[in-house]
């Protein structure tokens, strides 16, 4: 069995110095994904209550397909939590060049999570709940943090932590390793399908 990670699409080329190697307000957290329960949004919501300093967490993604669910985040958010609707590709790119942190609080067993790997390729550092693939993307700090799922506490001191730690924060970002690319994924594959033909495998 080989197995080949999946590739993504880079971020287009920045005109700019990226935001967060400039910006002076507050410390940005971003979740950009799927609003439902079992994406442990609310896990987030909850732990952001009471951080200390100028913080804001922003949250992106499709309103619309659990309505209920997002009236319940509605309800826990404080003034620095802000609903940024549902993304495009362009818009996804932008918001993680302007923000600190990314989350990505599942409370049950993702198969990939593109997010993670799109946050590293814009160079921003992940906190995850220690579970399944996303445990294994995120080295638990070397380049990002890895939190019990569901754990409102632990989840809290992680911000808590990495918000209030500009040091921590640029020391993951600089231990954040390129991922695989949709070029390299291709080129991959290829390579791998010219071996099994090279050795009589397939006709």
């Amino acid at each position: 069995i080989v197995v080949i990670p999946h590739g993504i699409e880079p971020p287009p080329a920045a005109d700019e110095t990226p935001y967060v190697a400039l910006h002076q307000g507050p410390r940005r957290v971003a979740y950009i994904g799927g609003l439902s329960q079992q994406k442990g949004v609310h896990v987030v919501v909850e732990a952001f209550q009471g951080l200390e300093g100028a913080t804001e967490l922003w949250i992106a993604g499709d309103e619309s397909a659990d309505p209920a669910y997002v009236r319940h985040l509605r309800s826990l958010a404080t003034p620095n939590v802000h609903f940024l609707g549902k993304l495009n590709r362009d818009a996804v790119w932008r918001t993680l060049a302007q923000v600190d942190v990314v989350v990505v609080p599942s409370l049950w067993y993702e198969t990939f999570s593109l997010i993670v790997h799109e946050a590293f390729a814009a160079g921003v550092p992940v906190i995850v709940s220690d579970l399944g693939a996303l445990a294994e993307a995120v080295h638990d700090g070397v380049d990002g943090l890895c939190v019990p799922p569901g754990d409102v506490a632990a989840w809290h001191a992680a911000l808590h932590r990495l918000l209030a730690s500009p040091g921590l924060r640029a020391e993951l970002r600089a231990n954040i390793r390129p991922p695989v690319t949709l070029s390299e994924h291709i080129a991959r594959i290829e390579a791998l399908y010219d071996d099994v033909i090279s050795r009589g495998a397939i006709q």
